[in-house]
């Protein structure tokens, strides 16, 4: 499943929350003013740290209360939730802790509204009746697991509306079995005819060398495009280069020709495949770029499923740069086990490490000279070439200059 390895991945380039403040317009968190200033500013405690705000209403030194965070410029602008509390400690002697938020919220002080704004509260998403009510709505729809609300938290960061649809596509992506292991099961539950279909279209739309002509084309039959296919009856070479797989699938949907075992199969491909397409745009308001995919990779007659993240910082016109990005790629072999290949640029030097515990560093010093030579050709130099224990990418140290924020909204960070 993609959310066993994006996980820990995320987490080397995430940052330490420990030693960073995330303010962005929205969110909520509770503060005690420290000392007042004129025109109404004041510096506030927010947990660890200290800033300088601007208050909507006069409050008094020593006093706390829930904020909500309107303005992120300096100083900052913070708005009092409900009504200032009597006692100067953001609740009455009878609330408890989040009563006044909930309260604000319009929603009933109950344990599952607890825990949803504790989850809104702990990861700094922007809190609304609006939004609260929304991801109220679609968790009573997929589910209150762990992937569930992981795929609200990515919804949201990414500033896409957590519906049910697009919340269940995004955990489809990071928490089905892989693509490869999906469609095999579902080439068993199908029919002749429809299995010489797929499997013909499998093997025309796998990636059997990593070029850009063969991703541009894979990527492309993964894609939601109108399909231009038309079936005369016969599986002929122009209907499949004119197929995407999510337009077959949806055209078995539409028919009676699928079981209910095999359609419920093909409706969470399609989930998977909507997933994919979503988290492979990224997010436009930021300055950095990123996306996460899986490929499907045919070699020696076994089809793979390699997962896929790259991250880097956008050129003039939008794009990533391939001179400042990151490509990680992560696939467990049939004899090498969990492999994780990180490609890192920087000014078209590139580093990369191979984390996998059996592949040893001589065997991969005898590849660097057709790995330089490759690159060369492409006006890439290599900068190293290592071999590392698959522990060190799990217990590897958070550098939070490596970090890429995932927000959507605009926000700044106050750091120690």
């Amino acid at each position: 499943m993609a959310g066993e390895w994006v996980s820990p991945l995320i987490s080397q380039f995430a940052g330490s929350i420990d030693h960073q403040l995330v303010l962005r317009p929205g969110q909520v968190l509770k503060g005690k003013v420290i000392q007042l200033l004129p025109q109404q500013t004041a510096w506030v405690q927010l947990g660890k740290f200290q800033v300088l705000a601007r208050l909507e209403v006069p409050l008094t030194a020593g006093q706390t209360e829930w904020f909500q965070v309107l303005d992120v410029s300096r100083p900052m602008t913070l708005k009092v939730i409900g009504n200032p509390s009597i006692n100067g400690t953001g609740q009455s002697s009878t609330d408890h802790e989040w009563q006044p938020v909930l309260r604000w919220l319009g929603v009933d002080d109950t344990a599952p509204n607890r825990q949803l704004l504790q989850f809104f509260l702990t990861h700094h998403l922007p809190v609304t009746r609006s939004l609260f009510q929304q991801v109220q709505e679609t968790l009573a729809q997929v589910g209150q697991g762990e992937w569930q609300r992981q795929a609200v938290l990515m919804a949201v960061q990414n500033g896409w509306t957590p519906t049910a649809t697009i919340v269940r596509s995004v955990g489809m992506f990071l928490h089905q079995p892989s693509l490869a292991d999906t469609l095999a099961q579902l080439e068993k539950m199908v029919g002749d005819g429809q299995r010489d279909v797929l499997q013909a279209l499998l093997s025309r739309l796998a990636v059997h060398q990593f070029s850009a002509q063969q991703l541009k084309h894979y990527f492309q039959g993964m894609s939601f495009h109108i399909s231009r296919a038309k079936s005369q009856g016969t599986v002929s070479p122009e209907y499949l280069s004119a197929l995407s797989l999510p337009a077959l699938l949806q055209t078995w949907l539409k028919g009676e020709i699928l079981s209910q075992s095999a359609r419920n199969q093909a409706e969470n491909i399609l989930y998977q495949l909507a997933g994919q397409h979503l988290l492979m745009q990224g997010d436009g308001h930021l300055p950095v770029s990123y996306a996460l995919f899986q490929l499907l990779v045919r070699q020696h007659g076994r089809t793979d499923s390699v997962y896929g993240e790259l991250q880097g910082y956008k050129d003039q016109k939008g794009k990533l740069s391939s001179d400042h990005c990151r490509l990680l790629l992560y696939v467990n072999l049939q004899r090498l086990g969990e492999t994780c290949v990180d490609v890192y640029v920087q000014n078209r030097l590139i580093t990369v490490k191979l984390f996998n515990d059996l592949i040893r560093q001589s065997w991969l010093d005898s590849y660097k000279p057709l790995l330089q030579q490759g690159l060369a050709a492409q006006q890439y130099k290599l900068s190293s070439l290592v071999a590392k224990k698959w522990q060190a990418l799990r217990t590897a140290p958070v550098k939070a200059k490596q970090g890429i924020s995932w927000g959507h909204y605009q926000g700044v960070d106050i750091r120690i």
